[in-house]
């Protein structure tokens, strides 16, 4: 009898999605209807019933760089929601603000097919945009380049619109 040789993709590459929020005072996902199971994560930000008692959203982290003032933050806050009692709130005074989910967080299935979606509320956005990224990462969790997708920039201030990121 002879023997087959194979390899778990699911095993040896583990990846994972990545999503980043670029300039958006709050992101709220969508909630599904009950009837829908294949949602692998929902952002409700309401964590001060998990126990999370930090100004940060659970497994996000502020992006440092060039162009990314450390003046500029996100945190949890009541006072603009979309359908629960937190969400996750940009202050902006001037530059850019990224805030990035942590890799692993999502376990993905290569060649499967994802969104992410929410939604974001603008305020003072004169010269600027909000817009969601989302991206695979390797085992390594370095970003698999060709898996990235962005959302339509939202543009205009004092709106609120869903939006998504879709992989092809």
């Amino acid at each position: 009898m002879r023997k087959r040789s194979h390899t778990l993709i699911g095993h040896n590459l583990r990846r994972g999605i990545v999503v980043t929020i670029l300039l958006a005072f709050f992101i709220a996902p969508s909630i599904a209807p009950a009837q829908v199971s294949r949602v692998l994560r929902s952002f409700d930000f309401e964590e001060r019933r998990a126990g999370n008692v930090e100004e940060l959203p659970m497994h996000w982290t502020k992006v440092d760089g060039a162009g990314l003032p450390h003046y500029v933050y996100g945190q949890l806050a009541t006072d603009r929601v979309h359908g629960g009692e937190y969400s996750f709130r940009f202050d902006l005074n001037g530059g850019s603000l990224i805030y990035r989910y942590g890799e692993g967080q999502i376990p993905v299935i290569r060649g499967a097919h994802y969104r992410i979606e929410g939604f974001c509320q603008t305020t003072v956005l004169t010269n600027a945009r909000a817009r969601i990224t989302a991206y695979c990462t390797d085992q390594d969790g370095h970003r698999i380049v060709e898996s990235e997708r962005h959302s339509e920039p939202l543009r205009r201030k004092g709106c609120q619109r869903r939006m998504e990121a879709a992989s092809h």
